[in-house]
């Protein structure tokens, strides 16, 4: 029985000197980013005017046979005279135009990074000259005292 607990103790008190782990530490940082965004689009449309009304005044004894063209704007009136019946032709042209414009497109944008990061830190095996003597005068202690009680059990 005093065998067994001698090795016991020998295995208990050698399972105190192991190393130091590193120590590992995540760090996570999130960065919210919101902008505004706007875009020009162009477009070309095009536009119809309708036709217009042309108000002319002629007087009679230019009225003849022969036809008298007046023009008002974008319209254009055409009178004759064919015995005793007066004839008037007007014609209005259609303005057709071609027009571009912008059109804008406004966008909210937000972004959210989510960054991890992890930092393992190694400690640094510094031990003062002092520490590592008395570190030693204890080891051959404990091997001393190992050995006289190895001397007690086993010799007597």
């Amino acid at each position: 029985m005093r065998v067994i607990f001698f090795i016991f103790l020998i295995c208990f008190s050698m399972a105190g000197c192991r190393s130091v782990q590193p120590s590992v530490e995540n760090t996570r940082t999130v960065k919210d980013s919101t902008w505004t965004e706007v875009k020009y689009h162009k477009k070309d449309t095009t536009i119809t005017i309708p036709g217009d009304v042309s108000y002319i005044s002629l007087p009679i004894s230019e009225i003849t046979e022969n036809p008298v063209k007046k023009s008002s704007g974008r319209s254009t009136a055409t009178v004759s005279r064919s015995g005793d019946n007066i004839q008037v032709q007007c014609e209005c042209a259609e303005f057709k135009q071609t027009i571009s414009y912008l059109e804008t497109e406004i966008t909210h944008l937000r972004e959210i990074i989510d960054l991890q990061k992890q930092i393992s830190t190694v400690p640094v095996q510094f031990v003062p000259w002092y520490i590592k003597t008395l570190a030693w005068i204890g080891g051959a202690a404990l091997v001393g005292v190992v050995f006289l009680i190895a001397k007690k059990l086993f010799l007597k």
